[in-house]
């Protein structure tokens, strides 16, 4: 089974001590060892193929425990979730099986097949559709419910939220009943990060803020009561 997995991955340690596997060839895509859509599950898929009988789960353990030993062998890597600056550039994943990239660049943006950046994939990443130009703020305006002289200031959070290694502001969106709050919080958070939980609860505590923020790039939370900004109490944060 060891055997097995390295004729498919190359085994590695991110620089926070987790070990990760990259497929040696096809999409640069990062696949933990641990935790949701990690390697043993896709493992055990490649033993059933290739062997033709399911993999014992003590068998599986202890390939992995191996693996992972040859992981911390290597040299530390840096691993990205959704977003990454290297050479000078932003690199966006689509976070689609492709392994795509878009570069973007004080000269524009470009779509790419191959990056410099080791992207991470959760649970929680969603794929970003493969852009196109000629777009305008005007189609954002259609589709949210922002008022107009709060638009340059939402503009300048969405760029932000492309930066990364810096802290973000908050994005707190207020209104009476019906203005649309959710939706709009649904729309701005799939353009930087969609995911199949764009809105959540508000975590109960400061370890389930750590795990929400670990499993996405951006977390948006709906129906936010406990939060005061100015006097006034936000329906949605992100």
């Amino acid at each position: 089974m060891v055997e097995l997995a390295l004729s498919r991955w190359k085994f590695c340690l991110s620089d926070e001590g987790e070990p990760f596997a990259l497929p040696l060839t096809g999409p640069q895509i990062v696949s933990m060892l641990r935790g949701n859509q990690s390697v043993r599950a896709k493992l055990a898929d490649l033993y059933h193929q290739q062997i033709g009988t399911v993999a014992g789960q003590q068998a599986l353990s202890d390939a992995l425990l191996a693996l992972e030993g040859k992981a911390r062998d290597t040299e530390p890597l840096t691993l990205a979730l959704r977003v990454a600056y290297v050479d000078g550039a932003i690199w966006l994943d689509l976070g689609d099986i492709t392994g795509r990239a878009v570069k973007i660049t004080t000269k524009g943006w470009h779509l790419e097949a191959e990056t410099p950046v080791l992207f991470r994939r959760t649970a929680l990443t969603g794929a970003l559709p493969e852009p196109v130009r000629g777009g305008t703020t005007e189609d954002l305006w259609r589709s949210v419910n922002v008022a107009q002289g709060s638009q340059p200031l939402l503009l300048a959070w969405l760029v932000a939220g492309l930066l990364p290694d810096q802290p973000h502001t908050i994005c707190a969106l207020t209104g009476e009943q019906g203005t649309a709050k959710t939706s709009t919080s649904r729309i701005l958070t799939s353009l930087l990060d969609p995911s199949p939980a764009q809105l959540r609860k508000l975590p109960r505590d400061v370890d389930s803020w750590v795990t929400a923020a670990q499993g996405s790039w951006l977390v948006g939370v709906d129906n936010v009561s406990g939060v005061r900004t100015g006097g006034q109490t936000p329906s949605a944060a992100l």
